[in-house]
């Protein structure tokens, strides 16, 4: 199985999935999934995937085309051409956020597209 994403519903999809016992490659654009948390539990978590679970992390990697085989079974192909053969195929990359008809704007609340931006201590531009 490939998950690709790097959030919390990415990893906890990808870790339930290795408990299960499938096989999981987890392909994430960044140089490490969870950005926004704690970067000393990112990393610490990475070291713990790494050494105790059988998922095969690969970080900067972004699925550029997905094959159907014959058998049924999927090729996943990256950017740069690297090939991952799996059975099923998880995309986990976020949403949008749903913020039309809130009037943000009358608060003076800052908004880029569809994100709300915050601080360090999750507060808008309107604390």
């Amino acid at each position: 199985m490939v998950v690709v994403g790097g959030g919390f519903i990415a990893l906890e999809f990808a870790t339930i999935m290795d408990g299960l016992g499938t096989d999981v490659t987890l392909m994430y654009r960044g140089d490490l999934f969870l950005r926004g948390f704690d970067d000393d539990m990112r990393t610490h978590l990475k070291e713990e995937m790494e050494n105790n679970s059988g998922i095969d992390l690969k970080f900067n990697t972004d699925p550029k085309e997905i094959r159907k085989q014959d058998d049924g079974s999927f090729l996943v192909i990256d950017q740069d051409g690297n090939e991952v053969e799996c059975d099923s195929i998880l995309y986990a990359t976020g949403r949008k956020g749903k913020i039309d008809g809130l009037n943000l704007e009358s608060a003076g609340v800052h908004t880029e597209n569809s994100f709300i931006p915050v601080n360090e201590y999750s507060q808008t531009n309107v604390p």
